[in-house]
């Protein structure tokens, strides 16, 4: 049961029936590569089914504005995260840089080595584990801006080796 009108209750099951019209409105702005619209009004559902006891019809917006900035907001996120799996990961960047460059000149790979600090070849190493820059940085205890700018150096470096 969730807040509605005057006061009263209403169940969870029929404010999501209320609000379907909207959800669907909204779905239908996104596109998202790898989902259809109806994967994507069921993420919707879920979402405002988990955000309910949120919903204050007390600070002056009414369940369908709640529920359009609700699932806009969702669906933002799920974009969001579908991009960055479509995105190479840093370390598959610098992996795919240096395999390109053991193929042509093995020296390189051994001179970048060298050139990596310890640190560096341990952030490596964790990034290749499929950890990401903030659990590497809660590991490490620093901040994760700090692990990134060793992932930022270590791809300068396998750039560097890269070109030679």
């Amino acid at each position: 049961m969730i807040p509605g009108a005057a006061g009263g209750m209403v169940p969870a099951e029929a404010a999501l029936a209320r609000l379907e019209p909207t959800i669907r409105a909204v779905v239908g702005e996104f596109r998202v590569p790898g989902y259809d619209r109806e994967d994507l009004v069921q993420e919707a559902r879920l979402h405002i089914l988990a955000n309910l006891a949120s919903f204050d019809p007390e600070r002056g917006r009414s369940g369908h504005q709640w529920a359009r900035t609700l699932v806009r907001r969702r669906l933002i996120d799920i974009k969001r995260a579908q991009r960055r799996r479509l995105q190479p990961t840093l370390f598959e960047q610098i992996a795919d840089a240096l395999q390109r460059t053991a193929a042509r000149e093995p020296r390189l790979i051994v001179e970048f080595g060298r050139a990596c600090t310890p640190l560096q070849m341990e952030t490596l190493r964790r990034l290749a584990q499929g950890l990401s820059l903030g659990e590497i940085a809660r590991e490490r205890g620093v901040s994760k801006q700090a692990v990134h700018r060793v992932v930022v150096r270590v791809r300068r470096k396998a750039v560097l080796s890269c070109v030679e």
